[in-house]
């Protein structure tokens, strides 16, 4: 069995949300990304004893690329209207 001992750091992209003064929303959806990518490293080292539960493995997947696709929509939008020129 697999024993880890390192610790899980800090998600960079949710350290980077506060620096850049993100709003609650994006830091959230942030959060979430990142848990995903943790319970996907653990459905995979974990996948033998897991049984049935394995099956979650590309479920996290699909929540995965559906989450980075409304990251980028909502970051889109924050990054404001570009300035018609006349």
């Amino acid at each position: 069995m697999l024993v880890m001992n390192e610790r899980v750091p800090l998600p960079p992209p949710l350290v980077f949300s506060f620096l850049g003064k993100l709003t609650v929303h994006l830091r959230w959806i942030c959060l979430g990304l990142y848990l995903m990518i943790v319970a996907q490293f653990l459905t995979v080292i974990y996948s033998s004893h897991l049984g049935i539960l394995s099956a979650l493995h590309p479920v996290i997947a699909l929540f995965l690329f559906w989450g980075s696709l409304t990251t980028v929509k909502h970051a889109h939008h924050l990054g404001g209207r570009k300035h018609e020129t006349s």
